[in-house]
């Protein structure tokens, strides 16, 4: 993947130093834990129908690389993750992780302010926008997003984008996958553009 290439390349001129433990190495194994997740990772992309994750995965394969804290057994789960993700899924994380660290900083997650009920009136919703709200349902069942009160969510009118943040794994799949970077250069215009139509299908309250 040459993506991961590149990204490697960039963590190295960044001063980031490759793991030195022996996930790269086992003396006991032909094959060692770097060389089964880095296959993983490849397989998994070979799989990919949504040819925009692609990236993500060359910054997933990179990353593993230089992530000491992260186990072999945690790779593979985070792995597994990310083949489920959709690619509006991950985009979802990165909006859902502004509201993240907004909260973290102010106690207050309103970037995304969203509601079903306005002067105690059920709102109509446009199609795409409970498309979204199933996908953030999903997020939240897989156990990468939260609810910042703790309130169990069942069905997609319990959905309030206001009260969502990234927690867990699913912390850790943002960082390494850098799906909180979308809007860097390093990202092509179509990744820039498919999040700003995201954020504004989400603002959007009409």
């Amino acid at each position: 993947m040459v993506s991961a290439i590149e990204k490697i390349e960039k963590n190295l001129l960044e001063g980031k130093v490759i793991r030195d433990d022996n996930f790269f190495y086992d003396e006991f194994n032909d094959i060692s834990d770097g060389e089964e997740i880095f296959e993983a990772i490849i397989i998994s992309s070979q799989r990919e129908a949504q040819k925009m994750k692609l990236k993500f995965y060359g910054n997933l394969l990179a990353n593993m690389g230089f992530c000491k804290e992260l186990s072999s057994d945690e790779a593979i789960q985070i792995i597994s993750f990310a083949e489920r993700l959709s690619y509006r899924q991950c985009l979802l994380l990165t909006a859902i992780f502004i509201n993240t660290a907004q909260y973290r900083v102010s106690g207050k997650a309103s970037f995304l302010a969203n509601k079903f009920i306005t002067d105690g009136m059920e709102k109509n919703i446009p199609f795409d926008r409970i498309s979204l709200y199933q996908d953030v349902l999903e997020l939240y069942r897989m156990g990468l997003v939260f609810e910042v009160n703790g309130n169990l969510l069942l069905t997609i009118g319990q959905v309030n984008l206001h009260s969502i943040i990234v927690g867990g794994i699913g912390d850790k799949i943002v960082t390494l996958m850098e799906l909180d970077r979308v809007m860097d250069n390093e990202y092509t215009e179509n990744h820039i553009n498919d999040f700003i139509k995201l954020l504004t299908v989400i603002k959007n309250e009409n």
